[in-house]
């Protein structure tokens, strides 16, 4: 019984890798005979682990999702500019290695309604996920800092903005690796720097804060 159902979710993964892939490489939903078709599978096979296409859409965008979580986790007990480097590194070698995966949580190509709000969810997840960064090493401020609005709308454009040049950095190739992660830290960094001047309550402390580790040596 066991190994039937490895086999099952093995198989299911499979098609939700493929529907990365496939995802990732058209300008909107591809077609389902597609989708079959790229993962080795009959519709019929396909419609038995997926109610529809939506639903199938819906888990690969979740699946893809949870990859890029997993290659942007940090370490909660570095500093906060020390996390944010770490998670833009992480970032960086998932779009090196998953394009798709990339091009499938930040392209702009879906009509569902389920699939959009699943995509709002997840930026709503990772702001508040940066917040909870910020506000761990400021807990005399941990709570002024989850409800700041100010934070919040920074941190929102920063990752609007990073997704934004990410694609395009994964469709021109215009800028090498370096310059591309001091863009991303900057956005961050700028976001969490300028919600502190609206909002001087934060005690953010962003000199301190917001440049990374080895910038910071590297200015001495």
């Amino acid at each position: 019984m066991a190994r039937t159902r490895l086999s099952l979710d093995h198989r299911r993964e499979h098609l939700l890798r493929a529907g990365v892939q496939l995802l990732g490489e058209h300008d909107g939903p591809p077609p389902v005979d597609a989708i079959a078709k790229a993962a080795g599978v009959s519709k019929g096979l396909l419609y038995h682990y997926f109610p529809d296409k939506d639903d199938f859409l819906l888990e690969v965008v979740r699946s893809a999702n949870l990859e890029i979580s997993a290659a942007t986790a940090t370490d909660p007990n570095r500093p906060v500019d020390e996390q944010i480097a770490q998670a833009v590194d992480g970032l960086l070698d998932y779009a090196q290695a998953h394009a798709a995966g990339m091009r499938v949580i930040f392209g702009i190509k879906y009509q569902s309604p389920t699939v959009l709000r699943l995509v709002r969810e997840q930026r709503a997840a990772r702001v508040e996920r940066v917040v909870e960064q910020v506000a761990s090493a400021r807990p005399d401020s941990a709570e002024v800092i989850r409800a700041s609005a100010a934070l919040h709308t920074a941190l929102h454009g920063a990752l609007a903005f990073m997704e934004s040049a990410m694609l395009r950095w994964l469709e021109e190739h215009n800028l090498e690796r370096p310059a591309m992660r001091t863009l991303l830290i900057g956005a961050l960094a700028g976001a969490l720097a300028l919600a502190q001047q609206i909002d001087p309550e934060l005690r953010l402390e962003p000199s301190n804060l917001v440049t990374p580790a080895e910038d910071r040596e590297a200015q001495r």
